[in-house]
């Protein structure tokens, strides 16, 4: 039973740290590339990067931004429980730890 009770945990935690991740990432990936175009040097290319990723986003999300960073997000937590259980199943001697 404790072995169930680990897995649970572990991919409980592996899951939630897979979805915050990429949301986090492109959240900051986004607002540091928006406070680029206000430097009067390199705010052509940070609006251009940051259209560019606005449009890769949009292609996820059916037309939405926050929608494609849900949808990345959620296929990194499922890929992060895909992960955390072949590493479960796997090495048997960190179950009980």
């Amino acid at each position: 039973m404790k072995s169930v009770s680990s897995f649970a945990h572990s991919l409980l935690l592996a899951v939630a740290a897979s979805f915050v991740a990429p949301l986090l990432l492109l959240a900051i990936a986004c607002s540091g590339l928006q406070l680029w175009t206000y430097l009067p040097w390199i705010g052509g290319l940070g609006a251009s990067i940051n259209q560019g990723i606005a449009v890769f986003l949009t292609i996820f999300g059916n037309g939405s931004m926050v929608q494609g960073m849900l949808t990345i997000s959620m296929v990194c937590a499922i890929v992060g429980a895909l992960f955390d259980t072949y590493a479960f199943y796997h090495f048997p001697s960190h179950r009980n730890q």
